[in-house]
């Protein structure tokens, strides 16, 4: 993802120099996903030891999504075998979300 992510931004850099414009820099959300016999497991954003987490889906028993969050920022989520719970996070991130927002997004996920 970071791959073609940096590459469409270099491009787009590229572009609007040769115009006289602006560059942007390259903002990424670090994501990465691994399959495990049975479980995917993904992870968008950074964790650290201090992260708060929130279980907003399954149970660790099994199949869950969760919230990793530092002093009202959102930092993270993971998922195992909820990938429908994960990606939709990743423009929350890129945002700076605060945490009342990572919640209120989770609440919308596993309404219905």
């Amino acid at each position: 993802t970071n791959a073609s992510e940096q590459g469409a931004a270099a491009a787009h850099n590229l572009l609007a120099e040769l115009r006289g414009e602006p560059r942007q820099p390259f903002v990424s959300v670090p994501f990465f996903w691994s399959d495990q016999f049975d479980s995917r497991i993904q992870f968008v954003g950074r964790a650290h030891g201090d992260d708060e987490v929130h279980v907003f889906a399954g149970s660790t028993d099994g199949a869950f999504a969760a919230l990793y969050g530092y002093q009202g920022r959102l930092r993270g989520v993971l998922g195992v075998s909820m990938p429908r719970m994960v990606m939709p996070f990743r423009a929350l991130l890129a945002a700076n979300a605060t945490w009342a927002e990572a919640l209120a997004k989770a609440v919308a996920l596993t309404a219905g």
